[in-house]
């Protein structure tokens, strides 16, 4: 019997942006600098011959570097895949997202379901030293609907 796995990774990232025209804004024009620390854990385990349930958790905390703002989104979502074959499967997702922030009308909460094809190929490149390059050529189409529910303000 197969048994499932457990990811568990953490990414910090800096973003750094600039407002190229002024006159249509009234933030500074490095406002939109940000960094992001993230936290994540997914959870796999088959369920049935070659259908895997998937769920996953994720907390992003993000500082506004020149604003007074701190964001704290929560995700979590749950999905299930069909394998055909090692190269296509099939998938079927429902995911949550609550952003929760320092600033005004910043709030939301969002409910994401959809599925999805995929087919993966991969093929080898190299020569007769032992050194190869196994590229992946892969194709994805997905389609989701998303509800997405906003604070009202007074």
């Amino acid at each position: 019997m197969e048994i499932g796995s457990i990811f568990l990774g953490y990414e910090g990232t800096y973003h750094n942006s600039t407002v190229s025209d002024k006159k249509f804004s009234a933030t500074p024009a490095d406002s939109g600098d940000q960094i992001d620390h993230e936290f994540h854990g997914v959870v796999s385990a088959p369920v049935w011959q070659s259908l895997v349930a998937q769920g996953y958790y994720r907390f992003r905390f993000t500082d506004f570097q020149d604003t007074n703002r701190e964001d704290h989104l929560h995700s979590f979502g749950l999905g299930l895949h069909y394998f055909f074959n090692s190269h296509c499967s099939v998938r079927t997702f429902l995911s949550h997202d609550q952003r929760d922030s320092s600033t005004d009308n910043r709030d939301y909460e969002t409910l994401t379901f959809g599925a999805g094809l995929n087919c993966t190929y991969s093929f080898q490149l190299g020569g007769d030293h032992g050194h190869s390059l196994t590229p992946k050529l892969s194709a994805e189409f997905t389609e989701s609907a998303k509800a997405v529910r906003r604070p009202m303000v007074c």
